[in-house]
């Protein structure tokens, strides 16, 4: 083991200097190989210089599109038009993170010493407003206002606009331009809370009492419904009244007063006081040549004829007149349109009292013509009155009104032992002129 050990020794020291010289094929393959390398470390070299460049500028256009932009102060109801009119002094409290979060803003050095510092108090020179920090502050002083905010203010559509109203509603609006601004806070309402909008229009106040006078135009007919006694009166006596009472003719005029009972639901009590008055014409021959008998209670038992020449005529030319007091007690119902016109639905009752009645009439129980007074109808009467209104406002509380109504009251004539029981029905049309309180 030894001996080989000492051979390879000897070997290597005999052959320690010798140098093999090379062929021309290896040193091509050598200088191939070295070529190869440097190309690869100038491409290395190139793409490293390439790289930096980049990062370089890149670096330089970002800090200086930042170092630019001053941090946004959030006025707290502040806006600028008052600031320059009144040349007041505002405190300017908290600027708020969520403005700097929403415009996604990197701090630096600068922007974090502003941001340390609690209290800025504004200055107002001209129409710049700069913002001095308190003495503990890094900074001396700040604009509030970048090139956008200028514009903005400078803007006719959008002088005075509030600008913590600028920031909650878009905090990205002062990096717009102000083509922009102004295309964007066209369609804003600015100076409103956000929960109000800017074109509605509060409803107006329930009204709890309506004044009201109403005059027009009205169509009434007598109509009997039956006679009572029948057999103590003439048989002509309801002939001769129809005869006295058609082509009635009707004025009427109307104080009214509606108060609300219900307003949510829009239900309300309607009462007034009206006066009509009933004129019917009358133009009337008549010829009595049958003439009744009676038994010993006052009843009719026959008729016997007369000839001409012993037969009772009766002649009437003349205009009788009668006169009403009605109180309507009614419900309505407002339907409400817009807020300048309603619909006004009523039904109820209407209280009649005679209050004059003059004239002529004829009495075939006596046989006579005899004056009419009040004392032929009855006192008071009940009946039926509803009808559809129709409402403008006109100015401030005044309202003027359309309506139609239909009515029916109850009317009883004394003729006699006996009395006749009519209905007194038609339709009013009139207007109305109406005062909310």
């Amino acid at each position: 083991m030894n001996t080989k050990n000492n051979l390879d020794n000897a070997f290597k020291k005999a052959f320690e200097d010798y140098q093999v010289p090379l062929r021309e094929a290896q040193w091509q393959r050598i200088e191939g190989a070295v070529a190869k390398n440097k190309t690869g470390k100038k491409y290395l070299i190139l793409v490293a210089v390439l790289l930096i460049s980049a990062s370089s500028v890149l670096t330089y256009i970002l800090t200086m599109h930042f170092s630019n932009k001053e941090p946004k102060i959030s006025h707290e109801q502040v806006s600028a038009s008052e600031i320059l009119k009144n040349n007041k002094t505002n405190i300017l409290k908290d600027i708020p993170d969520q403005i700097n979060e929403s415009n996604n803003l990197k701090k630096n050095d600068s922007n974090a010493a502003i941001e340390d510092q609690e209290k800025i108090s504004p200055e107002v020179s001209g129409n710049n407003n700069r913002y001095v920090a308190d003495p503990d502050s890094k900074m001396t002083k700040v604009e509030d206002k970048t090139e956008n905010q200028k514009s903005l203010l400078a803007s006719p559509s959008v002088t005075g606009i509030s600008i913590s109203n600028l920031f909650d509603k878009d905090p990205s609006i002062l990096s717009m331009g102000p083509e922009q601004i102004q295309e964007t806070t066209g369609s804003m309402n600015l100076n409103k809370p956000a929960f109000k909008k800017e074109n509605e229009v509060k409803s107006p106040k329930d009204s709890k009492i309506v004044l009201s006078a109403a005059a027009g135009y009205s169509n009434l007919r007598m109509n009997v419904i039956n006679i009572e006694n029948q057999n103590m009166l003439h048989k002509d006596t309801r002939k001769i009244f129809e005869e006295t009472n058609k082509n009635l003719k009707t004025t009427f005029f109307n104080l009214g007063a509606d108060f609300s009972i219900l307003p949510g639901l829009n239900i309300g009590l309607n009462t007034g006081l009206q006066y009509v008055k009933i004129a019917s014409p009358v133009n009337t021959s008549y010829t009595m040549n049958e003439v009744p008998f009676y038994d010993i209670n006052r009843t009719i038992i026959g008729y016997y004829n007369v000839d001409s020449t012993n037969a009772t005529e009766f002649n009437l030319n003349q205009t009788n007149t009668t006169s009403f007091i009605n109180i309507p007690l009614r419900l309505n119902y407002v339907l409400p349109i817009n807020l300048k016109s309603e619909l006004l639905i009523t039904a109820g009752a209407n209280f009649a009292a005679i209050s004059q009645a003059s004239g002529k009439t004829i009495s075939l129980s006596r046989s006579e013509i005899r004056e009419l007074s009040q004392s032929d109808f009855n006192k008071f009467s009940m009946g039926f009155l509803g009808g559809l209104q129709y409402s403008h406002k006109l100015v401030d509380n005044w309202w003027l009104g359309f309506e139609s109504q239909i009515l029916s009251n109850t009317i009883k004539y004394q003729s006699g032992p006996g009395s006749i029981n009519a209905s007194l029905s038609g339709y009013k049309l009139n207007l109305i002129l109406k005062y909310k309180l």
